[in-house]
């Protein structure tokens, strides 16, 4: 079973109470987060796959939740403002094949796979299929990352979830990212993880907490696991309508 860890530090989960956020954002790393964000939401059943193939993200989407992304990445994105993401000259073709016999499309600049954006021809993005295609997944791609953008600078309590055994450094330099936005920026993270690790620094805390959760065989993860980590920050099986 996972379990917060971190508990002894006074911002960790299992020592502060449940809040309502009115914003939970996917920071990846890759696919999980998101499609358990679709199931607590119940736009999706648990056993259900998500409906991500066709590049249709849904109302409740943000930039990175359909993507694979180093925190190295989506620290220099924010940084950057999201300025020049998705641009054509700077989108590169996999050679390579996932486990699901899938390529991807990445954009160089920012290090972003974009695994479900464009449409396949069996299983495959073609150049043929991207130069058709690339306005209007661009701007896809443009309003999520100003629908981000507009999250961080606004009011709203959001709890930022990344999936990953990051290092301290990078989720560091993530919140400074944050508050360099928007000092004003009610938020936290969650950094769901695979192994525990102990927070020591009281500068950070009050943005920063982890939950250990053992990766499973399945992209999707644990679903049930994923509601228990969900209602300990929240206290909702679902988000408020």
């Amino acid at each position: 079973m996972g379990k917060p860890s971190n508990l002894e530090h006074p911002s960790a989960v299992g020592s502060i109470q449940p809040r309502v956020f009115q914003c939970v954002v996917s920071l990846g790393k890759n696919c999980e987060v998101a499609h358990q964000l679709k199931i607590w939401r119940g736009e999706l059943s648990a056993t259900s796959e998500s409906e991500i193939l066709d590049g249709n993200w849904g109302g409740n989407s943000s930039l990175f939740d359909w993507c694979i992304t180093s925190l190295w990445s989506i620290c220099e994105c924010l940084e950057g403002r999201c300025s020049g993401i998705f641009e054509k000259h700077n989108l590169i073709i996999s050679d390579e094949i996932d486990c699901n016999g899938y390529n991807y499309v990445t954009d160089t600049r920012y290090g972003i796979q974009f695994q479900h954006v464009f449409s396949r021809t069996n299983n495959l993005v073609t150049p043929t299929i991207v130069e058709g295609e690339y306005e209007e997944k661009r701007g896809k791609v443009l309003h999520l990352a100003s629908k981000l953008l507009g999250v961080i600078a606004s009011s709203k309590p959001t709890l930022y979830i990344r999936r990953g055994d990051e290092e301290i450094s990078l989720l560091k330099r993530l919140i400074d990212t944050l508050k360099k936005i928007n000092h004003a920026h009610d938020f936290h993270i969650v950094c769901v993880r695979s192994e525990d690790i102990i927070l020591d620094d009281n500068e950070y805390a009050p943005h920063l907490s982890f939950y250990t959760m053992a990766y499973t065989n399945d992209w999707r993860g644990d679903s049930e696991e994923w509601s228990r980590m969900l209602r300990q920050y929240t206290g909702h099986n679902l988000l408020p309508k």
